[in-house]
Parts: structure tokens; C-alpha cells; sequence
């Protein structure tokens, strides 16, 4: 082989022989690691490398509600927001599914590193594809080694301390914040199945590999347009390139079906509506969503940054280190070329529906495949007598170890500070010594409160709605709450027994204040929860 440059064969390292590969995805060397339980041992130190936040934090304190109200958790079914229209229904129903099961809430650990295994498999398998490192223990390993380090928590720590939170997923995670994987169990983690579909495609099991993309955009369906990129991708492959105009054909046609309930649904429910008045108001939630709840998603202007230009950068080296590999090439250029193009159309016209539709959020996919293609593509051009030395595994597996260990301290400490937050105590509290009929007013800012205690909210800033008059609800809600914490008046608390039926207000200790219609009921250094007394007449 001519280590100069990517052939159309899959690359294969220097002086090794045919016989040395194994029938088995992940075997590493008939002297070392075999079959599931060296892939079961990859996967754990990558999970562990990885790292996991605690229930419930972030993102799930929005996607867990609709499932957990439905699974009569608690009194969140009497949460005003449970009333609204769900984006993400099939997560929902996982979600419900599970509580209807089994209470161990350990359980979504368990699933979030499935789907890292997921995502690990798709990765390797495609560099096994393209390069065949598992021919040799110590480049296989030293591959697994460096994808491990570059999304480990130990760089995320070292970025985020370095250079700053938008550098965190610089290696993994795509444009605007958006990635596959973040540190949650959440709907988004699902488009690992974008990854395994590209891996399918490769190994010539077209009809999965639609499917699988699909079922990525089926349980978070802003997914939709990198799902339907990557199959518009896989029918330039086999209609243009390999001629096979039926079964490229039949690919868009299952395609088409597969897809429909979740673009009936998402169309039904969000699209904007006909009369003029609706129409108005949509436009305005758009408005409101792009810049008031999500710019950091939705405005280039806020999201893009010398990081951005990195990101981007990984992208166009790997299409330049696969750009003899037709088929990989072929739709990883189709995916970037048409985000790219719609992201430059969103930029200039400034549209608001275009921003929602997120046309920069294939790069959640492209990002991190780049990255695993440019490390695949240089462990190949190493000289074979680097990786003669026995201690060469020894030392990539030690360093998965490391990793490993420093990704279950990151954890450790996330967990210890979940523990130790100044609304722990009250958190308690509250789950221990409400009633089912109670509903509360807490600081917008105050995300965790309805799945830590199970008790519905007036509103927040985290869990928001998505269609046009809910999201105007939320955001008159939004405004009144941050005017009531900045000015409280007195005379606002009736108008949230009227408007949510409140019963309970928890504000912080430093803003107490006297109403008459507020009796405090608990109180430590951080927080006060306050029992409104004033009751709607008959």
C-alpha cells in the first residue's frame, strides 16, 4: 500500500497478512482480548471514560415530564405543561413504559450506556470498514484508546477550565451545542442510530440502514433533516454510482413510509396554522423560541466561534482523507453540502422557521465521525514496527484504565454536588411534606424542581412548549414570574391563584418578603417555602 494516500480499498496496515483479521467485529489478537468480552470491556472503560451526569439534570427535566406525568408519578399530571403538546411523543412513551415497570430510576444509567455502545460499535465499525485496523492488536487499540481520550470527561474538564464551555465537545459534539452524545439520557442521544446507519450502509444492509436512521428522527424529530440527508445520500449511492435505480427506488420508498407518522405529527401539531391571527402568533413563538429561550441553538450570530471554525475544519480533512472511498464520501458530502447550503440560506434571510428546523444540527453526526476518520486515517500510516513492542497494548489499555478512573471522579464529584446544592434540603422537604393538590411557584431558574419533589410548577425557563399559543402562555408566564421575583407584589399572588392555582411559592431567603397572603411553612439559609392562604370564593 502506498501510505501517501486512501485508496478505494479499505486501507490495511503494512506488513501483515490476511490471516491475522478475525471473524469477530471487535477481536483484537488470538492472544489477547476475544469476541463479546473484549467488546463488553471496551465499551465499559469508554462508558466510564465518558462520563454521566445524575438523574435528573439538564434536558431531561423537560423530555422525562410527559412520560412520568402519564406513568402517574407524583402529581405531575396536574403540571400545566403536561397539557401542552409533546415534541418528542415515542420518548415520552419509553419513558412511561419504564416507570410503568420499574421505579429504578438507575435503569436510564444503564440505557445511556447502551447507546454509548451503540455509538462506540458504529464508530469502530466504520473505521474497520475503511482502514481494517483490527488486523493489529496495538493499532486497534491505540485507535480505541485516542476516540476514548478525545471524548473523555478528562478533556472536557481540561477544555472547559482552558478555553471555555464552548470548547467542551470540541472533538464530539457538533455546531451550536448540539451532539449525539451529551451526559444525559435524553431523546438526542438516539441519533447514535445515525451513526449505525451509516455503518450499516457500509456493510451493504441498505434497508437497516435506513431504518436506522429513521428510528433516530422517529424519537427526537429534529432529526428529521439529518435522516433524510443521509438516506439522500445512500440513493445518490446506489442509483447514481452502482446503478441500482430499483432498489434505490425501493430505499426511498420505505424511506418515505417509515418516516410519514413522525412528519404527520410534527407537521399536524406545530406547523403553522392558515388564518391569518394563528399565523401571527406562530410567527411570534418563533420569534420568542429563537431569541428569548434558544439562541444558543438557534442564532449563528451567538453559537459560532473560533470553535465552530475547528469543528468545521475536522469535517473538510476527513472529506479529503476519504475522498477516494466513493461511497462513505459520497454521502458525508451530501450531508455537509446541504446543511451547509441551508445554514448559509438561514444566515441571510434571517427566518425564524428555518433557524427551528436547526439545519446546522447534522453536524452533531459529521463532527465526531470527522474526528474518528482523521484518527482511523493516521494510526494507519504508522510503520508496523511502532506497534512491535508488547507493551504497546499494555500502554493503550492502561490509558483506557486512567480514563476510566478519572471519568468515575467526574461523576463522583457531579453527584457529591447534586447532593450538597443550596436547594437540596429544600428539595427534601418539599417531596416529603406536600400533598398531590399542591402547586408551586419557584425561581424560573429553578429546572430540577417538578422531578425532584414530583410537584407540578407554574412555569420555568428549562421545560418550555412548542406550539404557537402554548408558547406564548409560557412566555407571558416567564415575564410575570421574573417581574414577581423582582418586584413582589403582593397583590401578583392572587393573580397566580387565579392564572395556575397556585398554592405554594418558594423564594429565595435573601428576597423574603411580607404579604398577607403568604405564611412561611419552611425555611433554611438558601430558601423559604411560603403556603398561600388566599383561596378563589365560590
Amino acid at each position: 500500500m502506498n501510505n501517501s494516500s486512501i485508496t478505494n480499498q479499505p486501507l490495511k496496515p503494512k506488513n501483515l497478512s490476511e490471516n491475522s483479521e478475525g471473524s469477530d467485529f471487535f477481536r483484537i489478537d488470538p492472544k489477547g482480548l476475544r469476541g463479546p468480552l473484549g467488546s463488553i470491556l471496551l465499551i465499559l472503560l469508554f462508558v466510564l471514560a465518558y462520563a454521566q451526569a445524575p438523574l435528573f439534570t439538564s434536558n431531561q427535566n423537560q423530555y422525562f415530564l410527559h412520560g412520568m406525568a402519564r406513568a402517574g408519578i407524583g402529581s405531575l399530571a396536574q403540571d400545566w405543561l403536561v397539557s401542552t403538546l409533546d415534541p418528542t411523543p415515542v420518548f415520552s412513551f419509553l419513558i412511561y413504559l419504564i416507570f410503568s415497570i420499574t421505579h429504578w430510576k438507575e435503569i436510564f444509567y444503564l440505557l445511556y450506556a447502551a447507546l454509548m455502545g451503540v455509538y462506540l460499535f458504529s464508530l469502530l465499525g466504520i473505521l474497520e470498514h475503511i482502514f481494517h485496523l483490527r488486523a493489529s492488536r496495538g493499532r486497534f487499540l491505540l485507535v480505541v484508546a485516542a476516540l476514548t481520550a478525545l471524548h473523555s470527561a478528562a478533556l472536557r474538564f481540561l477544555l472547559a477550565r482552558g478555553l471555555g464551555p464552548s470548547w467542551i465537545f470540541l472533538f464530539d459534539g457538533g455546531l451550536a451545542g448540539q451532539r449525539l452524545l451529551g451526559t444525559v439520557f435524553q431523546p438526542s442521544a438516539f441519533g447514535v442510530f445515525l451513526l449505525l446507519s451509516i455503518y450499516l450502509f457500509l456493510k451493504g444492509c441498505r434497508v437497516w440502514a435506513v431504518l436506522s436512521a429513521i428510528l433516530a428522527a422517529t424519537v427526537h424529530p429534529t432529526y428529521l433533516l439529518s435522516a433524510g440527508l443521509l438516506t439522500a445520500g445512500y440513493l445518490l449511492v446506489v442509483g447514481l454510482q452502482e446503478r441500482r435505480w430499483k432498489q434505490a427506488a425501493g430505499l426511498a420508498a420505505l424511506a418515505l413510509v417509515a418516516v410519514a407518522p413522525t412528519v404527520w405529527y410534527v407537521y399536524g401539531s406545530f406547523a403553522q396554522a392558515a388564518q391569518p391571527e394563528a399565523a401571527q402568533m406562530a410567527a411570534e413563538a418563533r420569534r420568542i423560541l429563537v431569541e428569548f429561550r434558544i439562541p444558543h441553538h438557534a442564532q449563528i450570530k451567538t453559537w459560532f466561534d473560533l470553535s465552530s471554525v475547528i469543528k468545521l475544519g475536522l469535517v473538510a480533512a476527513a472529506l479529503v482523507v476519504i475522498r477516494k472511498q466513493r461511497a462513505l464520501f459520497t454521502v458525508l458530502l451530501t450531508v455537509t453540502l446541504a446543511s451547509a447550503a441551508l445554514t448559509l440560506a438561514q444566515w441571510f434571510t434571517q427566518d425564524n422557521t428555518l433557524a427551528l428546523l436547526f439545519p446546522w444540527r447534522p453536524s452533531a453526526l459529521l463532527v465526531p465521525l470527522a474526528t474518528t476518520l482523521l484518527t482511523g486515517a493516521l494510526a494507519a500510516r504508522l510503520p508496523q514496527r511502532w506497534f512491535a513492542p508488547g507493551w504497546v497494548p499494555a500502554a493503550c489499555l492502561g490509558t483506557l484504565l486512567l480514563l476510566a478512573v478519572a471519568g468515575v471522579l467526574y461523576s463522583a464529584n457531579d453527584f457529591r454536588q447534586k447532593a450538597t446544592a443550596p436547594d437540596r434540603a429544600m428539595l427534601d422537604w418539599v417531596a416529603q411534606n406536600s400533598s398531590d393538590e399542591d402547586i408551586y411557584l419557584v425561581p424560573v431558574k429553578m429546572e430540577n424542581f417538578r422531578l425532584e419533589t414530583l410537584r407540578p410548577v407554574y412555569v420555568d425557563f428549562m421545560s418550555i412548549p412548542y406550539a404557537g399559543p402554548d408558547v406564548m402562555t409560557w412566555y407571558g408566564r416567564m415575564l410575570s414570574t421574573d417581574r414577581f421575583f423582582t418586584e413582589q407584589s403582593c397583590q401578583e399572588v392572587i393573580d397566580y391563584v387565579y392564572d395556575g392555582n397556585v398554592t405554594h411559592m418558594v423564594i429565595e431567603s435573601a428576597r423574603s418578603f411580607n404579604c398577607q397572603y403568604l405564611t412561611p411553612l419552611y425555611e433554611d439559609d438558601h430558601y423559604i417555602v411560603y403556603n398561600v392562604n388566599y383561596r378563589i370564593k365560590d
